[in-house]
């Protein structure tokens, strides 16, 4: 028999004086796994990361036994990088299949600090044009612009966070 619902097997048997016996049965065949896909609650940014709670839903179908289990939704709240989030469904068959999804998570923004060079003298003046640093408490993308009388700057980490410090700068 082939696979689908209500497929009928036949058979016969004889025995030595041939005599003939025969049955019939109703089999419902289904050999093809489930389907399975993934919705997320928000896109990551261009870095891959997301720098809130994500949820990864699961959608699941099956064309002819029905589904008997899918996986429920998975709402990604501890920190880290490489995460993965695996789904799975099962047929009324049996038949299995699960599909994954490997997420980046940072809730935490940076610590910025930030210096300005040349160091003041003891009353706070450079009477030089200055510059300035960014330091940042793990691997961030640094902007920063200086310029005789002022100093700004922002360090952003991956997942997107932006702090501006507080920097009396060259005056």
């Amino acid at each position: 028999a082939g696979e689908g619902a209500g497929q009928s097997v036949t058979g016969q048997g004889s025995d030595l004086a041939d005599n003939i016996g025969q049955t019939s049965h109703t089999l419902d065949i289904d050999l093809t796994a489930p389907l399975i896909d993934f919705t997320l609650s928000a896109p990551a940014n261009a870095n891959g990361w997301y720098k809130a709670n994500v949820t990864t839903s699961f959608s699941c179908s099956d064309a002819l036994s029905g589904v008997a289990d899918c996986a429920l939704p998975v709402t990604l709240t501890t920190e880290g990088v490489a995460q993965v989030i695996t789904g799975s469904v099962t047929d009324l068959a049996d038949n299995t299949a699960s599909t994954s999804v490997t997420l980046n998570l940072d809730k935490t923004a940076p610590v910025v600090t930030s210096s300005a060079l040349p160091v003041p003298n003891a009353n706070g003046w450079n009477n030089t044009p200055g510059a300035g640093e960014l330091a940042q408490s793990r691997p961030c993308v640094r902007q920063g612009v200086a310029s005789p009388g002022s100093y700004t700057g922002t360090a952003t980490a991956k997942a997107r966070y932006s702090e501006r410090p507080a920097s009396p700068g060259p005056r």
